[in-house]
């Protein structure tokens, strides 16, 4: 089953990802992951019915490769939200956060699996598989909202202090160089004999 599932993700990982071309088509994607992880869910809950070991192995093949569809269409929807909603000058805070998901996970995953699965049997099985479903039915509407955030239409801030437009500007005017002193001088401005010479002098170098 491992081998199943690591071969399918290196053979079709990246086909099943070549239909996410927004933020939109991602939702519906991490919506029909928890669909088809439900259904995974409920095949690996009747591998326990069977009465020979074929049968139990077969269904749980049947399970594996459910799980590993609805892990491609997880992956692909997650990669393009997370990288689409974070603000462009701050993709190294944002994908932090968003890994850490995967540590809380692997951190409470085996107690949870232990409760649900060994202790429930069957109704364990159904609901993890509803959890999987309920949370990919609201990624859709939470990706709606944090696209209606204002906060992400904003500029980034440069670095350092904001600059207040109630006080005074503290920028000099760049210093007169020759060639403005000879376009002054030759649209009729008053300057000095010493300007003057200096913008002939140049234009006859």
């Amino acid at each position: 089953m491992f081998v199943l599932n690591t071969v399918s993700v290196v053979l079709f990982q990246v086909r099943a990802a070549r239909q996410v071309t927004g933020t939109a088509s991602a939702a519906r994607r991490v919506q029909h992951a928890g669909v088809v992880l439900l259904a995974a869910c409920g095949v690996f809950a009747l591998s326990a019915s069977g009465r020979s070991a074929w049968t139990a192995g077969a269904v749980l093949v049947v399970a594996a490769v459910l799980q590993v569809i609805g892990e491609m269409l997880l992956g692909a929807g997650l990669w393009e939200i997370g990288f689409a909603l974070a603000p462009a000058d701050r993709q190294g805070q944002y994908q932090g956060f968003f890994g850490a998901g995967t540590a809380v996970a692997r951190m409470l995953g085996p107690l949870l699996l232990t409760t649900l699965i060994i202790g429930w049997g069957l109704p364990g099985w159904l609901v993890l598989g509803g959890m999987f479903l309920l949370a990919g039915s609201a990624m859709a509407p939470a990706v709606r909202w944090a696209e209606r955030d204002p906060r992400r239409s904003r500029p980034a801030r440069p670095d350092g202090p904001a600059a207040n437009p109630d006080e005074p500007s503290t920028r000099t005017e760049p210093r007169r160089g020759p060639g403005l002193l000879c376009a002054q001088a030759r649209s009729g401005s008053v300057l000095s004999r010493s300007a003057r010479n200096s913008c002939v002098s140049g234009s006859t170098a």
